[in-house]
C-alpha cells in the first residue's frame, strides 16, 4: 500500500546547520535534517533540492538516515529542499513541507577597472572585473576625468554587468587620459578602492562622423580544433573585439581567448577543442568599429569542423552501466557522431531484451538505451557495431564489440522488478541542441498512454511557457521550444528548467485513480 501523506504531516523538516568555506567565495555546505516517520515498514528516504520552490532539478537515496549534507552550493543563490518516504513494498510518499536556506556569500574582494576604450569623441566604455551594482554605478559624480572631460552620464551595459558606458564631453585628440573611480559596488556590497584609475587615450586622427555603418562578420575558418579566424568588414575596436564575453559557440565549446590582429579586420578565438564532423554557429555581440558602432544584435555564422587531426581509430566501448532495469548507459572512448550513434539497429542484447531507443548525451560520448525489462542475476552482453567517430574522415566500429553486464540486487537488500511486473520506462531525454538559438527539440518516451504536461520555467521557479497539456499515446514523443513565452513572445537568453509531469496511478479495489505527479526536470540554456 502507497503510504499516506498524512504520514509525513507530523514531520519538522528543517536546516540543522550552515557551514560556509572560509577558503572560497562561492562554496557552501547545507546539512538537511528532519523527523523520523515512524512507519514499521520504511524502506528509505529521499532528499530532493531545487532552485526554485516545488522544482526539484536532484535528488539523493539516504537510505533510513534522518539527514544529509548538501556539499558546495553556490553562494548567493537560495535551495529548496523536501523529503519523501519509501516503503519496503516500493510505494513513494508525497513531498514533506519545503524548507529553503539562502547561501550567504564570503565574497569580500572589491571591483576593479580592467580596461578603458574610447569609442568616439564623447563615448566611453569602461570594463570591471565583476558584475556591479546598478544603483552605484550610475551615478556620475563617482567619476571625473582629466584634461578637462566631464561625466555627463553613466550607464550600465543590460547584457554584460561588469561593462559601464559613459556619455562625456568632447575629448580633445592625441591626448592621454585617465578616469578616476570612487563608491561603486560589486553585487554582494564590496565597494572599490578609492581613487581606482584606468588610463585609455584618444585617437591622433578624427573619427569618421559619417560612419554610421555597423561591422558586420565576413567569414569564421577553424585552422585546427582549437583556433577559429573570424574577419570583420572594417576595422574594429580593440577593448571590444578581445572581449572573449562578445563571443559564444554552440555544441558545447568555450571560447578561451580573443585576439585582434595589427591590421584590425581579423579576430583569432582560441577555444576548447571542437568535435570533428559537427557544424557550428559563431554568435557575436557589442563588437564596435572605430566610430563606435556595434555589430547587429546576435550576429551569427555557421562553419563546419573539418580538420584532419589524423585519427585513424575507431571509437570503443569503454564500459556500460545498468542504469535502472530498463536503461543500459555505454560509454566510448571518444566522441560519436550522432545519427549512428541513436541508430537502434547498432545494439543487440542478449539474451534477447528489445532496445526501445537510442540517444546520444551532450557529452558526445555516452549513449543512453532505452530498454525492455532486465531481470536479476542474469549475465546480459549488449553488441555495438557501425559507431562512428567524429574525424574528418569518420573512423568506424565495422566489427561487432560486446561488453557483459548483471543487474543485482541493490545494497540495502531490495530487488529489481521481475519480468512479469510492468516495467517503468517513462524518461526524459536531454534537450538537442543545448545550448540553443532559435528553438531546440525535447524527446520523452511513455510506457503507455498517459496525462502529461510538459512546462517550461525560469530560474525563479516562474511558468514561462506550458508546451503540452495532454493525454499522449505510448512511444517516443519530440516538440520543439522555441524560446517563447506564453504571449509568444521572445525570452533573454539564461537558464531554462523543462519540466515534464506525468499522474501516477494507484488501485482503489477495482479502479486505478490518479493520485499524485511524478516529474522529471532538466536544464537547458538558451543562448542569443
Amino acid at each position: 500500500m502507497r503510504i499516506s501523506r498524512n504520514k509525513l504531516l507530523t514531520w519538522s523538516l528543517f536546516i540543522s546547520s550552515l557551514l560556509m568555506s572560509l577558503n572560497t567565495v562561492i562554496a557552501g555546505d547545507v546539512v538537511v535534517s528532519w523527523d523520523p516517520n515512524s512507519e514499521s515498514d520504511l524502506a528509505k528516504y529521499e532528499v530532493f533540492m531545487g532552485e526554485a520552490s516545488g522544482i526539484y532539478i536532484n535528488s539523493v537515496d539516504v537510505g533510513t538516515q534522518t539527514q544529509f549534507t548538501w556539499q558546495s552550493l553556490e553562494a548567493g543563490k537560495t535551495y529548496y529542499f523536501a523529503v519523501t518516504a519509501w516503503d519496503q513494498a516500493g510505494n513513494e510518499s508525497g513531498f514533506s513541507e519545503e524548507v529553503n536556506i539562502t547561501i550567504n556569500s564570503s565574497d569580500t574582494t572589491p571591483p576593479s577597472p580592467l580596461t578603458a576604450s574610447l569609442l568616439g569623441e564623447t563615448a566611453l566604455d569602461i570594463l570591471f572585473s565583476e558584475p556591479l551594482s546598478k544603483q552605484s554605478v550610475e551615478v556620475e559624480a563617482n567619476y571625473s576625468i582629466n584634461n578637462g572631460v566631464q561625466v555627463i552620464g553613466a550607464v550600465i551595459d543590460d547584457q554584460n554587468l561588469a561593462l559601464v558606458h559613459f556619455l562625456t564631453t568632447a575629448h580633445p585628440l592625441g591626448t592621454d587620459f585617465t578616469v578616476t573611480i570612487n563608491n561603486i559596488q560589486d553585487l554582494t556590497g564590496n565597494t572599490i578602492s578609492a581613487n581606482s584609475t584606468a588610463n585609455y587615450r584618444s585617437p591622433d586622427a578624427p573619427i569618421d562622423p559619417t560612419d554610421t555603418t555597423s561591422p558586420q562578420l565576413l567569414n569564421a575558418v577553424l585552422t585546427d580544433l582549437t583556433h577559429l579566424d573570424v574577419p570583420f568588414s572594417e576595422k574594429i575596436d580593440r577593448a571590444s573585439a578581445e572581449q572573449k564575453s562578445n563571443y559564444t559557440i554552440d555544441q558545447g565549446v568555450d571560447v578561451l581567448q580573443a585576439s585582434l590582429n595589427s591590421a584590425q579586420t581579423k579576430v583569432t578565438l582560441t577555444t576548447s577543442t571542437h568535435f570533428n564532423g559537427l557544424r557550428h554557429k559563431l554568435t557575436v555581440n557589442q563588437v564596435k568599429d572605430l566610430a563606435g558602432n556595434a555589430i547587429f544584435g546576435n550576429s551569427s555564422i555557421s562553419y563546419e569542423a573539418n580538420v584532419d587531426d589524423g585519427d585513424n581509430t575507431p571509437p570503443e566501448v569503454a564500459s556500460v552501466i545498468a542504469n535502472g532495469f530498463t536503461q543500459i548507459d555505454i560509454n566510448f572512448s571518444e566522441p560519436l557522431e550522432k545519427t549512428s550513434a541513436e541508430d537502434e539497429v547498432n545494439f543487440a542484447i542478449t539474451p534477447n531484451v528489445e532496445i526501445i531507443g537510442a540517444f546520444l548525451d551532450d557529452n558526445a560520448t555516452t549513449v543512453h538505451l532505452l530498454t525492455g525489462s532486465h531481470i536479476t542475476n542474469i549475465e546480459y552482453s549488449v553488441s555495438v557495431s557501425n559507431i562512428r567517430d567524429l574525424s574528418s574522415t569518420p573512423n568506424i566500429m565495422t566489427s561487432s564489440s560486446s561488453s557483459t553486464y548483471t543487474f543485482e540486487p541493490d545494497d540495502d537488500g531490495s530487488v529489481f522488478p521481475q519480468p512479469t511486473q510492468l516495467p517503468k520506462t517513462f524518461a526524459l531525454v536531454g534537450n538537442y541542441p543545448n545550448p540553443f538559438n532559435p528553438e531546440t527539440e525535447i524527446k520523452f518516451f511513455l510506457e503507455r498512454n498517459r496525462e502529461v504536461e510538459l512546462k517550461v520555467y525560469n530560474m525563479l521557479g516562474q511558468l514561462v511557457k506550458t508546451l503540452v497539456k495532454d493525454e499522449l499515446t505510448a512511444g517516443f514523443h519530440s516538440l520543439k521550444w522555441d524560446g517563447t513565452n506564453r504571449d509568444n513572445l521572445h525570452v533573454p537568453s539564461g537558464i531554462y528548467i523543462y519540466s515534464l509531469e506525468v499522474k501516477k496511478e494507484v488501485a482503489k479495489g477495482d479502479m486505478l485513480v490518479n493520485v499524485s505527479i511524478e516529474r522529471r526536470v532538466k536544464r537547458m540554456t538558451l543562448l542569443k
